[in-house]
């Protein structure tokens, strides 16, 4: 029997939870990543999550080991390299200009982090924290961290506890991330300045910035090797295939922390939306 085809844009925890409905469901589902991974943010999580019931401790690379041999058990196809731009007449649009037919789309962005807004941004090379602990060379590394909430804090930690010198800045009199990452970051190592914002970076001829701080009406400027900008992160959002998830809800529907409120964006509710956005899809076709 032929299988319905169905792809899946995006192969974080909602993406990959959409595709193991929709095979679960009796379609051919058929994942699409623009990066060369899967796992989404879990690709630079590194400290245990506690809050994911019956499988306590297990940490951002282990359990995206596990969702890619689930993956692989159910015989769902991941493609790589993949950047989906539009859906129309029941085709997906890739960017190289490859047409897909399929019956329908599930569209799982997630988020990316917000640009810095200060002169010379542009200078900051995106990197992770995973990225800087895999040069083969790290003697003399020194990075700032940009941000106040979970994600600065738990890179700050994980570079820290690494061994490499570290500055956390924050805008704020006080970080926001919760209370358990506050109490290890203090134990880390790592340099913690608040009520700090980065008015200016430039990068020197040996590759290595220079950053402008201002931190209560004075200036001071550090050098440093990188700047990871962890200030809150933003839906990425693609207008064509968001459009066409809103007006053709049969065909396309949305999923993730793209279309989740910050306040409520976690494993759980992108679990939970890939399954949604699976169900929803086919209960449209069932009329």
């Amino acid at each position: 029997m032929t299988r319905t085809r169905v792809y899946v844009v995006g192969a974080g925890p909602a993406g990959i939870s959409a595709a193991i409905w929709t095979r679960r469901l009796g379609l051919e589902p058929v994942v699409l990543e623009r990066k060369t991974h899967l796992g989404g943010q879990l690709a630079d999580y590194s400290l245990p999550i506690t809050d994911m019931p019956g499988i306590p401790q297990i940490g951002g690379q282990a359990l995206m080991d596990e969702l890619h041999e689930q993956l692989r058990r159910l015989a769902i196809g991941v493609e790589y390299g993949c950047q989906a731009v539009d859906f129309m007449n029941h085709q997906l649009s890739l960017a190289d200009g490859t047409k897909l037919a399929c019956r329908g789309v599930i569209y799982a962005p997630g988020v990316r982090t917000r640009t810095l807004e200060a002169p010379g941004a542009e200078a900051i090379r995106d990197v992770s924290a995973s990225q800087i602990l895999n040069l083969p060379e790290r003697r003399g590394l020194d990075i700032l961290v940009v941000g106040g909430g979970d994600r600065a804090v738990e890179a700050a930690i994980r570079l820290a506890e690494s061994g490499l010198a570290v500055r956390l800045v924050h805008r704020r009199s006080r970080l926001r991330a919760r209370a358990s990452f506050r109490q290890r970051l203090g134990q880390s190592g790592a340099d913690v300045l608040l009520n700090t914002v980065v008015a200016g970076v430039a990068r020197s001829e040996n590759g290595r910035l220079h950053v402008q701080l201002v931190r209560g009406g004075d200036n001071v400027q550090v050098e440093v090797s990188h700047v990871l900008v962890r200030i809150g992160m933003e839906p990425d959002l693609l207008s064509p295939l968001a459009e066409a998830a809103l007006n053709m809800p049969q065909t396309v529907r949305l999923a993730g922390d793209a279309v989740e409120a910050p306040a409520y964006r976690s494993l759980a509710t992108a679990f939970a939306s890939g399954m949604r956005a699976a169900k929803g899809l086919i209960l449209s076709w069932d009329g």
